[in-house]
């Protein structure tokens, strides 16, 4: 092989080097780069669609707030967070007057702290010797530290009618009042038209998210139906 060939393979070697040597330390990061940049614009993209979908569901929430806003006033209402009875009392007072009514009495227990309905079927369960009683059903939120229930019992003198009316008004009042036993006594006649004392015992409710905001001790029971509890 004569010099100058020599020389011209040598130097074809060396431009190979330099190009190779080009191709991975300048073109290969910047293909690299480039490919990271596009995962990341798709990334990005991905994310950009996420929040429009969930910017367009809000902005059909909020066509709902006013109806949302009422309906948690409602409820706030039907439970509240401090014991209230005073407003109780007064509910009880109109559906009376409504009804045709009279009350005789009203008493209201201490508040007591919940218990789980879990806890009661469970020892309903043992106490029966069944391991198959159905469970009710139950929200964790829903603790004895948030949550009281309070005894109630309310004398009334009215016929079947009156009483069956009131017996409406108070369990789809304002306040919830779950009503768990009716007893009666006739005051003149058996018939239905007749009046009689009707004695209504329940529960109301109070629900707080801050426990220091539930009383431990309620009003003293009061036979008076306009006592401010």
């Amino acid at each position: 092989m004569s010099r100058n060939r020599l020389f011209l393979v040598v130097a074809l070697l060396a431009a190979i080097v330099v190009v190779a040597g080009g191709f991975f330390l300048g073109v290969q990061p910047q293909l690299t780069a480039a490919s990271d940049n596009d995962g990341q614009r798709v990334a990005i993209e991905q994310r950009n669609q996420q929040s429009r979908l969930e910017l367009a569901k809000l902005r059909e929430e909020n066509k709902t707030l006013d109806a949302q806003k009422q309906a948690l006033a409602v409820l706030h209402a039907s439970v509240p967070s401090t014991v209230s009875t005073a407003g109780f009392y007064r509910e009880l007072n109109a559906v009376a007057a409504a009804s045709g009514v009279t009350i005789s009495s009203i008493t209201t227990a201490d508040p007591v702290a919940y218990t789980s309905p879990e806890s009661s079927a469970d020892d309903a369960s043992a106490s029966a010797g069944n391991d198959a009683a159905p469970m009710p059903a139950t929200d964790a939120t829903v603790t004895a530290a948030n949550f009281s229930t309070i005894a109630v019992s309310v004398g009334v003198t009215g016929s079947f009618d009156q009483a069956r009316a009131f017996l409406k008004g108070v369990q789809t009042g304002e306040r919830l009042f779950l009503v768990t036993n009716i007893t009666s006594s006739a005051e003149t006649s058996g018939e239905e038209s007749s009046a009689a004392t009707w004695t209504f015992g329940g529960t109301i409710y109070v629900l707080s998210g801050d426990p220091a905001a539930v009383p431990t001790t309620a009003p003293s029971p009061s036979s008076s139906p306009d006592t401010e509890g």
